[in-house]
């Protein structure tokens, strides 16, 4: 039996369908999952193939587990774990949930701990079981909890191949926010991007596998970089093209001109920071970035 033990998971949507495919690749896989919905339900009996028991409500089996992963939204983690007390589902438990927002004790009473993997999930039942891992291995996990479920989040990022770091429960908003910025901030740039590239004639199609290209590329530069966002960083503020800046932004919509400007003042601060930029060119940047005259 792995550190785990007898493994329960509330709820079958994209993360709680990746930790179950991930956990049926270590060898622990878990003994229930609890699905309302009848529809999503059937679903997942098909998927699971009677290998893991699909429950519509807590029952007498839940309270053979040794952790249960909230696998919930978090505005639902709360009346979760009342569920479970109100079935009796005991002490005997960890509880974990997977917020990354959340501190540990959503989960109710002592052993409990949160697991939340830096990382964009698919759903396994429409993505595959490979898809699902592929997301997780490598994750970086904010882990939470009491000493108990501090040990059992840890345990469960290890069984998902990722790697745990603890975060308190007074530093998860910003954890949190350093997600969000990535991965959803992330979609409203390629949003813009293909806004812009639409305008120019291109078909929406071809906008779209090019920017995804250029995006994967990008990051695969910074990767290249050791992670160094300076070293990685290209385009017309790394250049100081302070011009072609002007014309970005006289091109775009107001709205999307205004995000393009904020990101831009960020970055000349870390093209500066990291030497990308000496003083002058910074100071042309700004100078665009701060006349009242472009969008």
């Amino acid at each position: 039996m792995s550190a785990l033990g007898r493994v329960g998971v509330v709820g079958v949507g994209r993360a709680g369908s990746c930790v179950i495919a991930a956990l049926r690749a270590a060898k622990a896989a878990p003994r229930r999952v609890l699905v309302r919905d009848p529809v999503r339900a059937a679903a997942v009996r098909a998927w699971l193939a009677d290998s893991v028991a699909v429950d519509a409500a807590f029952g007498a089996g839940w309270r053979t587990l040794d952790t249960i992963v909230l696998a919930v939204p978090d505005r639902a983690i709360d009346s979760a774990a009342a569920a479970l007390d109100a079935a009796g589902i005991g002490p005997g438990a960890v509880r974990l949930h997977l917020s990354g927002v959340q501190g540990a004790a959503l989960c109710g009473p002592p052993p409990h701990g949160s697991c939340h993997p830096l990382a964009a999930l698919p759903d396994a039942l429409a993505s595959g079981e490979a898809a699902a891992r592929a997301a997780l291995a490598g994750a970086t996990c904010a882990l939470d909890g009491d000493p108990v479920g501090m040990a059992r989040a840890a345990a469960l990022a290890e069984a998902l191949g990722a790697v745990g770091v603890p975060v308190a429960s007074e530093g998860r908003a910003h954890w949190h926010a350093a997600a969000a910025v990535v991965a959803n901030d992330l979609v409203a740039l390629l949003a813009i991007g293909e806004r812009a590239a639409v305008a120019a004639g291109v078909e929406r199609g071809v906008a779209r596998a090019g920017l995804l290209h250029l995006a994967r590329t990008a990051i695969a530069s910074v990767e290249a970089a050791g992670g160094d966002p300076a070293a990685g960083l290209t385009g017309a503020v790394a250049r100081g093209d302070a011009n072609t800046l002007r014309r970005h932004l006289d091109a775009l919509p107001i709205r999307d001109a205004a995000v393009h400007r904020t990101l831009s003042r960020i970055l000349v601060d870390v093209a500066e920071a990291g030497g990308r930029l000496d003083g002058d060119a910074a100071r042309a940047v700004r100078d665009v970035l701060e006349d009242d005259e472009t969008p």
